[in-house]
């Protein structure tokens, strides 16, 4: 009834074992570019955003544009296709530069994670992010000025910026904590415990007392948390994954 020795001739059959092949290598080409690059653009989408499911979505839509641009993109095509989903959500213009403040004092001493999070998200968007490809990814300013397509000089002024920024959020952070150190009573032996704020503190204080009370944690005390939430490990990394096969 049916000529399989026509259909399916040594020939044939080798080219669809060979295209079968191909397609599974040009695959696996494409998770390993995927792998090389995940973590970081999860981790840009997060500290820019401040929000896991943003992030993955920034991580998703980065890699659906930049395997729709090149089959196989090089770190340089996946930073481009991340930039281009950042300045859907954000401003990437600089804003003014900002000014150190002479009054607060920085001291040398162990910093949160929790605290560097939280200064970084006050930081404008733009500045936010050449921090993170600077100080944080390790990209240097000539590479991120061709990546905004900015001026080498206006990325270092950015920098700095930002750099102010952090440190004046840090360091009024710290003061804080020291302010809330010296109106709370601490039994010998024991953590700190928060207490009602007292009337005149300032609102970094009460917000500073407030956390630690939430947390039960001595403000002095230093906290090391994960610094990217392990959404984008495992299922959530192979969903993102085949969500940008297919929109490519």
């Amino acid at each position: 009834m049916f000529d399989f020795e026509r259909q399916f001739s040594p020939g044939s059959v080798a080219r669809i074992v060979a295209t079968r092949a191909q397609e599974r290598s040009v695959q696996q080409r494409r998770r390993d570019v995927f792998e090389s690059h995940r973590h970081r653009v999860f981790a840009v989408g997060y500290y820019m955003t401040a929000n896991e499911l943003e992030a993955e979505a920034i991580l998703t839509e980065t890699f659906i544009h930049a395997f729709a641009a090149q089959s196989e993109p090089d770190a340089a095509a996946v930073d481009r296709a991340l930039v281009g989903q950042l300045e859907q959500r954000f401003s990437l213009e600089p804003a003014g530069t900002a000014v150190l403040d002479a009054d607060l004092t920085l001291a040398r001493m162990a910093t949160r994670r929790t605290d560097m999070e939280e200064a970084l998200r006050l930081l404008p968007p733009a500045e936010r992010l050449v921090f993170l490809l600077k100080d944080v990814e390790g990209y240097s300013p000539g590479r991120i000025a061709e990546l905004l397509d900015r001026p080498e000089k206006e990325v270092l002024r950015t920098l700095f910026s930002a750099r102010i920024r952090m440190r004046n959020a840090l360091a009024a952070v710290q003061s804080a904590y020291k302010a809330v150190a010296l109106t709370t009573p601490v039994a010998a032996g024991q953590p700190n415990p928060a207490r009602p704020v007292e009337a005149g503190q300032s609102a970094t204080q009460q917000r500073v007392q407030d956390r630690d009370q939430d947390r039960d944690l001595d403000p002095g005390t230093e906290t090391e948390v994960d610094p990217v939430p392990a959404m984008h490990e495992d299922r959530s990394a192979q969903h993102s994954f085949e969500q940008a096969q297919r929109g490519a």
